[in-house]
């Protein structure tokens, strides 16, 4: 889990990436700032949260089916 809040944590300082904003960050920044949430907000923080979770497992598991495959431990 360390790794994926280090993830998260350089996802919130990154601006836009060459112009395009990705809503789901953009969202999750916005729910993160809001301070105290009501209880849909906490529920869409949650959901964004676990969208974020999934795509960085995504991303990892691909990056290790590449290494396997490419023959690198």
């Amino acid at each position: 889990m360390a790794l994926f809040r280090r993830f998260l944590r350089s996802e919130m300082t990154h601006g836009a990436r060459s112009g395009y904003a990705d809503p789901v960050m953009v969202r999750y920044r916005a729910l993160t700032r809001a301070g105290k949430l009501d209880e849909a907000q906490a529920q869409e923080y949650a959901q964004l949260f676990n969208r974020i979770h999934s795509r960085w497992r995504w991303r990892q598991a691909t990056a290790q089916a590449l290494a396997r495959r490419n023959g690198k431990p």
